[in-house]
């Protein structure tokens, strides 16, 4: 299937990224570590029963507005 669509679809002239090596995969990941641990903490907290889902989306509005003033703004 994939195959068809990049018949299809063709070169359009995107640039393509190489990979060079884990050192960029480290990167990303450390980079977007923020992101995942607020899904990890609304997933973990509902599941667990710590909280309900309201309660969970109240968590996650106060550790993102924390993270966008520590982590994103500082950079």
């Amino acid at each position: 299937m994939l195959k068809c669509v990049e018949n299809l679809v063709g070169d359009r002239g995107n640039p393509v990224q190489t990979f060079e090596d884990f050192r960029m995969i480290r990167t990303l990941f450390v980079s977007a570590a923020p992101r995942l641990i607020l899904v990890a903490i609304i997933f973990s907290g509902v599941w667990s029963g710590v909280f309900t889902a309201s309660e969970s989306s109240n968590i996650a509005v106060v550790y993102a507005l924390l993270a966008t003033f520590f982590v994103y703004i500082a950079d």
